[in-house]
């Protein structure tokens, strides 16, 4: 996946939600593809539409944990403090 940067717009658009009833996209094989870029790229945190998938979605992992990385699909902050 190739990582979108500043200044495309795509980065400040509000991102629909990952609609699972009609997925545009595997939900799996995103996570995997996801978290392959976040480790090519040594970093910790990558939303979907920073490699150009137009849906509420990110990953978080490290490298050195490879195990231990995740995908959060539709997240909802509850508290900001």
């Amino acid at each position: 996946m190739k990582i979108i940067t500043f200044p495309n717009n795509i980065l400040r658009e509000q991102m629909p939600l990952f609609d699972f009833s009609n997925p545009t996209v595997d939900p799996i094989q995103l996570e995997k593809d996801m978290l392959e870029t976040l480790y090519e790229h040594d970093g910790i945190g990558l939303s979907a539409n920073q490699v150009g998938i137009r849906a509420r979605v990110f990953v978080m992992g490290h490298r050195d944990n490879p195990e231990a990385g995740m995908a959060f699909f539709n997240p909802v902050v509850l508290e900001n403090t």
